[in-house]
């Protein structure tokens, strides 16, 4: 399992960041259980650089969208088809999209309802809504929220956690019965909540990417993500980027292998829904 295509490919996209790496092979993983649902063309939510469209979705045509123009002319040479979008107001004829996709996009969006109503309306009758989601058990397993909690001290975690969402813009971090309800009034009928990434892997991956997100008390890293880029920098020089990504696989490779469990407690979710034949 030490050369499992999916980790290999996340960590050559991620070599630096082994937390973030895992989460997204999590994630190419679930959406790839449902690839038989979709068809293209696909839109993609929040493409961003294109880079995970290519990774998660190569066997279809896509059009991305992002809010912001910086990524969109690296997406636009991987994916074709681009344009600078606000998801509220998509910019396509109503049943334009055999498929809608979205890996870590939707829960940043405001008036996510309208959202999903544009989601639904430029896709075909019988098109598949497919996202991936932090879960609503996010905030419980962040292990900073878990340890001071633990500690007695869940007022002091509970303001970590919700420091963080603020930082990330997360809005929409629902439960499988909100979702299904806010699906069902813009036309979507809810097919399935995959849960991913177990409560000790949420616990890996929110320990590490909070530390590499801090200062580093060196000149020149004393800024946001100064640890990440010193560690980086050493790492590179001690083994190289292949030694290092072998050591990575073996890192994660528990974590991408663990089991869920029968209670479904997990840090994200694959959502997926079907644009009803009547609508």
């Amino acid at each position: 399992m030490e050369g499992d295509p999916n980790l290999a490919a996340l960590l050559d996209l991620y070599p630096w960041k082994p937390s973030l790496a895992l989460f997204r092979a999590l994630e190419r993983r679930g959406v790839r259980r449902h690839l038989s649902r979709l068809s293209s063309p696909v839109l993609d939510l929040g493409c961003g650089d294109g880079e995970i469209n290519r990774l998660f979705l190569p066997e279809f045509d896509s059009v991305g969208i992002d809010w912001g123009p910086e990524p969109l002319p690296k997406a636009k040479r991987l994916l074709g088809k681009v344009a600078q979008a606000d998801a509220r107001r998509l910019p396509f004829r109503s049943g334009s999209f055999g498929s809608v996709f979205g890996n870590c996009a939707i829960e940043h969006f405001p008036d996510i309802d309208l959202c999903l109503a544009e989601a639904s309306r430029v896709l075909r009758p019988g098109g598949t809504f497919i996202a991936t989601v932090p879960s609503d058990h996010w905030k419980s397993l962040y292990v900073w929220n878990r340890f001071f909690s633990s500690l007695g001290c869940p007022g002091l975690g509970r303001k970590i956690v919700d420091a963080h969402d603020r930082a990330v813009v997360h809005r929409n971090l629902f439960g499988p019965e909100e979702w299904s309800e806010r699906f069902r009034r813009a036309g979507l009928e809810p097919l399935s909540f995959d849960p991913y990434l177990s409560a000790r892997g949420a616990r890996f991956t929110t320990f590490l990417e909070s530390v590499l997100a801090r200062p580093f008390p060196f000149p020149g890293f004393m800024t946001r993500s100064g640890t990440f880029y010193f560690l980086s920098g050493v790492l590179r020089r001690l083994g190289g980027r292949r030694f290092w990504k072998r050591a990575f696989t073996r890192l994660i490779r528990p974590f991408y292998e663990e089991d869920i469990g029968p209670e479904g407690i997990a840090a994200g979710t694959v959502l997926v829904a079907r644009k009803e034949t009547g609508g």
